[in-house]
């Protein structure tokens, strides 16, 4: 399974906001400039999380987006499904549209190896990645964000 770009930046954005706190709204702009990525993809990823309930986008002169849920009840598993569908090492294995699908003798393998990339993923939320980053990197991220978690 290879997680695209789509599925690392929306993990990017939502460990931003989760460091700017859950009451302060971030605009767009912020969190582009902070992340170097541009503010129309985050647009579009920001669409699709929060049509998974994971972000909610607050209007007027001081609105942007901010997190639906406390950092530790995030896990990236819901981000990544989010903006990628389902997570699979291989595609058969969530669909079974294979002609050998019946017979096929490693499709045992794929969905051992399924299970515990998912496994990973659900396991390790937000705040478990803020937490680690803030003492593998001394509390001093590149875009110098503050923790309030």
């Amino acid at each position: 399974m290879r997680i695209s770009t789509k599925g690392r930046y929306a993990v990017r954005c939502m460990i931003n906001l989760a460091i700017h706190g859950p009451v302060e709204s971030v605009p767009i702009s912020r969190i582009s400039k902070e992340e170097g990525i541009s503010a129309n993809y985050i647009e579009q990823l920001f669409l699709k999380l929060k049509q998974n309930n994971l972000l909610e986008s607050i209007r007027g002169r001081s609105g942007g987006y901010r997190l639906l849920r406390s950092p530790d009840k995030i896990n990236i598993a819901d981000i990544i499904e989010a903006v990628e569908g389902p997570i699979v090492a291989v595609h058969c294995v969530a669909d079974g549209d294979c002609s050998r699908y019946d017979i096929c003798t490693t499709k045992f393998l794929w969905r051992m190896l399924t299970e515990k990339i998912r496994g990973v993923l659900e396991q390790t939320t937000l705040k478990d990645l803020c937490d680690t980053a803030r003492d593998e990197m001394g509390g001093d991220l590149a875009h110098k964000l503050s923790f309030s978690i």
